[in-house]
């Protein structure tokens, strides 16, 4: 894999040029209908010009090599599935990928992007940079700068579970219609999405070929029904050349005996340099608040030259009830003092059942 070039190339679309020519081009591409080749904002590119930027801390978008079926493995699955292919220099990886409550917009929120610099796409086969947008707003505003075509290589569908603005609740959106269409087999205020990878499920896609809204929510063609037994790539964004502070769980699984009462989760800190902070938060997987355990949030504080880990409890409900081993999920967000999530920033806790037919309480 070539390793990141610090001095960036990008190019810059020239949104005003060329728009008789880019709809022609449009109108040829069969997977879409005569009207989508009228925006002249969508499909191959042309009058780029170059531009040299220097950047030491940016954000990159890049593409995984292999495709997937819709079951994920939820997001931390989906998360893991980028990192595993992060390019040498790159942190704080995540999927570029909306889920019910964790959507594209409130991605700098919960994991630590700057979401007013520069955004470029990322070849990982020639290590080249392209320029997709100028800030986090600008990449969901319906329009970017070059398609992941031109600037990843990679042509086709990648899974986004979004709609045009990077909302998935947006009002009016598909996913507020019908949740189980935007991030296969899912319902609202579940939190098992991106588990479910059959033809009788749906997940939103893009399309890496456009600049348009179709990039992130592109119609399906005839030919792909979009269903979640469909196969796609996923897009995948991290920091290059970032802060060497990062905040991560100690490890990507946890387990605890319904019996035990408490399960401890620790919280490691890379680097030491100022005070830092980052919050926690439990969410339902099969394990349910308020019946299983105790819904847990807060903030873990770290001071200037600090690097001892820091705990949270989560109560554990000892309830008689016979039932299979259920698991709940831990989150990181929102770090401070110029830390960053380090890996992983999510974890599976698994409540193992301690009932069995003959116990009694």
């Amino acid at each position: 894999m070539p390793p990141l070039k610090f001095n960036l190339t990008a190019k810059r679309k020239m949104k005003t040029q060329h728009v008789i020519a880019l709809a022609l081009i449009m109108a040829l591409n069969l997977g879409h209908s005569d009207a989508d080749a009228n925006d002249a904002t969508g499909g191959a590119e042309l009058g780029t010009a170059e531009e040299t930027i220097t950047d030491n801390d940016s954000t990159i978008v890049y593409v995984t090599s292999n495709s997937t079926t819709g079951n994920l493995g939820g997001r931390a699955g989906a998360d893991g599935l980028c990192q595993a292919e992060a390019p040498e220099g790159v942190s704080n990886v995540h999927a570029l990928l909306g889920v019910w409550d964790d959507d594209l917009k409130h991605m700098p929120a919960n994991y630590g992007y700057n979401p007013n610099i520069n955004i470029y796409w990322y070849n990982k086969s020639t290590g080249a940079t392209t320029l997709l947008a100028n800030s986090w707003d600008d990449m969901l505003d319906g329009n970017i700068e070059n398609s992941g075509l031109s600037g990843t290589g990679y042509s086709g569908e990648v899974w986004t579970g979004v709609v045009s603005d990077g909302v998935g609740t947006s009002a009016g959106g598909a996913c507020s219609y019908n949740p189980s269409k935007c991030s296969c087999g899912t319902t609202a205020g579940s939190q098992t999405k991106w588990t479910v990878g059959n033809s009788s499920s749906y997940g939103e896609q893009g399309d890496l070929s456009y600049t348009n809204s179709y990039w992130l929510k592109d119609p399906c063609p005839w030919w792909s029904d979009c269903s979640c037994g469909t196969y796609a790539r996923l897009m995948c964004i991290g920091v290059l050349g970032g802060t060497s502070e990062k905040l991560q769980f100690s490890s990507a699984t946890y387990s605890v005996a319904e019996n035990e009462g408490q399960a401890t989760i620790s919280v490691t800190r890379t680097g030491n340099n100022g005070a830092v902070s980052v919050e926690y938060a439990t969410s339902d997987n099969t394990a349910i608040a308020g019946s299983d355990y105790t819904q847990t949030s807060g903030t873990l504080n770290w001071s200037d030259g600090d690097d001892a880990d820091k705990t949270f409890t989560i109560n554990i409900t000892d309830d008689s009830a016979q039932e299979s081993d259920e698991r709940l999920i831990v989150s990181l967000g929102n770090p401070t003092g110029g830390a960053q999530l380090g890996s992983p920033d999510t974890a599976e806790v698994t409540i193992i059942d301690n009932d069995s037919a003959f116990s009694c309480k």
